[in-house]
């Protein structure tokens, strides 16, 4: 964590006044490679030492249309690992509804009411408060430029209400995407009680002390120098490069300057997918499936996925995480997300078209909430599959029951390019208009025929 040291002063401000009642927001705002996922570990270990609980989750690319998506890594594990009576202290009162967003219902449950939006953030709101009675609570997502609107939504309506309650957040995001989802970020970010934070790249004596720590010895700074101009002093990038280096046998020498001097980010992503080509068979396969899936999967359906056995996906999840392309342990997950991006960047586009429909039939098959099989079956060429059809509305149908029509305008659009039946069609239209209403579409289909 070096030349961190005003970040993690203003992180342990920010869990030291959640413990004491005194909620804030932080944003890091930073491009990708700087730390921002470096400095979120270190603010959940904080937390985790102050007595915390720590909920922590990612936005997803793949995933902006899983209505609530962000909002449900937070707090589903956290409420499946309840007892009973720890349950429903926690889902009393308006948190039921929220439980009930989240497929945790109660007796006591409420109706829906007419404004299903706001209902929904209510309720989870109230989840954050009963959590936050019993232990001060941090909320940490990494990546929230790529978070789903919903999820962002209750960010916001949260963030507006912290002040009082023993409960922090930390948001982290690259610049120039607070526009995101509706501006919602900027309105976040906008609150009174939000603090931004810009970390920088490492300066060039930074670099010299990293790359030295990296090669365990004495580092010529010439050979240093080479370093930070070929990464721009990006933490990621140079210990991608070092890491490179090393594997190479070249050593920090002067003379070795040249071998770094003409290395660009670029090359140093495509270094780390030249490794990964060189892993035994499956390797690949695993990797694709796993960015496919997006973080936290299941190395069941992973291994499916890549057409591996069980065991052998656990080995070669093992494989990679030495190579540093996955994060060591479980749940599988990259080492960061430009590894992510740089692995299913290198999938073609017809072959993405099918892994994405073979990942939306592995989690039916598995159980999995149908508006996370919808998203991956936007991504999809378009046919004459009825499940698809099926399968999409359906999602669409609990887009609009948790208040989060945009994500139904979503999948019903893409269920429309499906090749089926009149009748089926016009019901789907139909199902359509009322989602493009509900979403305050103004060029909608019930608009255009009133117009």
């Amino acid at each position: 964590m070096l030349e961190r040291d005003g970040e993690l002063a203003r992180i342990h401000e920010l869990i030291d006044g959640a413990c004491h009642g005194l909620g804030r927001v932080v944003l890091i705002e930073a491009p990708a490679g700087v730390g921002k996922t470096r400095l979120i570990g270190e603010a959940c270990r904080a937390g985790e030492i102050a007595g915390m609980q720590v909920l922590r989750a990612r936005g997803v690319a793949l995933e902006r249309t899983f209505a609530f998506g962000v909002v449900r890594q937070l707090f589903e594990g956290v409420l499946a690992n309840a007892s009973g009576d720890e349950r429903r202290a926690l889902l009393a009162g308006a948190a039921s509804i929220g439980g009930g967003l989240l497929g945790f219902t109660t007796r006591e449950a409420p109706r829906p009411v007419a404004d299903g939006t706001f209902a929904a953030l209510h309720g989870l709101y109230w989840v954050c408060s009963n959590l936050a009675t019993s232990q001060p609570l941090l909320i940490a997502i990494d990546d929230a430029h790529l978070a789903d609107a919903p999820s962002l939504r209750f960010v916001g309506f949260l963030a507006a209400r912290l002040e009082g309650l023993p409960a922090a957040m930390l948001l982290a995001l690259r610049p120039g995407e607070r526009q995101r989802g509706d501006g919602l970020l900027e309105l976040i970010g906008n609150e009174a009680r939000t603090e931004l934070l810009r970390p920088s790249e490492l300066s060039e004596p930074a670099c010299q002390v990293f790359i030295g720590d990296l090669f365990e010895g004495p580092a010529d700074p010439e050979f240093c120098r080479a370093c930070f101009e070929a990464t721009g002093g990006n933490p990621f990038y140079l210990r991608a490069l070092v890491d490179g280096l090393r594997a190479d046998g070249i050593t920090p020498a002067a003379e070795n300057a040249e071998r770094v001097a003409a290395q660009v980010p670029d090359r140093v992503v495509r270094a780390l997918m030249l490794r990964l080509s060189g892993l035994p068979r499956g390797a690949s396969a695993l990797a694709r499936a796993l960015a496919v899936l997006g973080p936290d999967t299941d190395l069941r359906d992973a291994a499916e996925l890549a057409g591996l056995e069980p065991h052998a996906a656990a080995r070669t999840a093992d494989l990679l995480a030495d190579a540093r392309i996955l994060a060591p342990g479980r749940p599988l997950r990259f080492m960061h997300p430009i590894l992510e991006t740089a692995v299913y960047s290198d999938v073609g586009a017809g072959e993405r078209s099918d892994i994405h429909l073979q990942a939306a039939r592995i989690l039916a098959a598995g159980g999995a909430a149908g508006d996370r099989c919808a998203s991956h079956l936007l991504a999809v060429e378009p046919g004459t599959d009825a499940w698809t059809v099926d399968v999409l509305r359906e999602a669409a149908a609990g887009a609009v029951a948790r208040g989060a029509p945009e994500s139904a305008v979503a999948f019903l659009t893409r269920a429309r390019r499906e090749r089926i039946a009149t009748e089926p069609g016009v019901r789907l239209l139909r199902e359509l208009g009322m989602a493009e209403f509900l979403a305050g579409h103004q060029t909608g289909i019930f608009a255009k025929r009133s117009s």
